[in-house]
């Protein structure tokens, strides 16, 4: 039967009540392969993918933007797919205080803005990264530019200390002069050990005091 037969037959059946038949379109051989492919979890959907490293599908498209990780192919309703050896071998890094893993895309931009003096709170804000991912970079920035970072926490312990100069910490040059008056203090009585009094002069004061105190005694007896 040819089509313009096959054609009238389902023209007839339809105009008689009779049911139409559903000619189903055949699956080419590569919606085939990446049908089977995602069923056998050679392929995942992004939701999956994000999933699959722990991280957020926002994260992940900006990954994507990156262009740390392109999608494979797309699947038969146009979503898309990306190999499963290609999520697992996004190149990951972590630091060694923390598991916060980043790519290497970011540790560029970081490292950039770092080294043109930008603080880690800016590179989070003009950068729009995650703030564990930079503070874990500003650290490895530190270590390898042979520098010192200073985590929040520990800038506030020593704003808390009984020190002289600008506090609280909020640049390099705040800690230096900081550290510049500390040394700069000496024993109120010797001139020599840092600071206020040190532990020798003040026995010696008191045993003075003690000795004054009985001598003034001794007078009035």
């Amino acid at each position: 039967m040819n089509a313009k037969n096959k054609k009238d037959e389902n023209e007839a059946n339809e105009g008689k009540g009779g049911e139409v038949p559903v000619v189903e379109k055949k699956e080419s051989l590569k919606a085939k392969a990446t049908r089977k492919a995602l069923e056998s979890g050679q392929l995942l959907t992004r939701e999956e993918a994000a999933k699959r490293i722990r991280l957020s599908v926002g994260e992940f498209r900006r990954l994507q933007r990156l262009k740390e990780i392109m999608p494979a192919t797309k699947g038969s309703r146009k979503e898309l797919l990306f190999r499963v050896q290609d999520v697992d071998n996004l190149v990951k890094h972590s630091s060694p205080s923390k598991s916060v893993e980043y790519a290497p895309a970011e540790a560029s931009m970081v490292f950039e803005a770092m080294s043109r003096g930008l603080s880690a709170i800016q590179c989070v804000i003009e950068l729009s990264l995650r703030p564990p991912v930079v503070e874990a970079l500003a650290v490895l920035y530190s270590s390898m530019n042979l520098a010192l970072y200073i985590p929040a926490p520990v800038v506030e312990a020593i704003t808390r200390m009984d020190l002289d100069g600008p506090l609280p910490l909020k640049t390099p040059e705040d800690l230096l002069e900081v550290l510049r008056i500390l040394v700069g203090r000496r024993c109120l009585s010797c001139g020599e050990r840092a600071p206020h009094l040190c532990k020798v002069c003040v026995k010696k004061l008191v045993k003075k005091a003690e000795a004054e105190l009985k001598s003034g005694d001794d007078e009035i007896d």
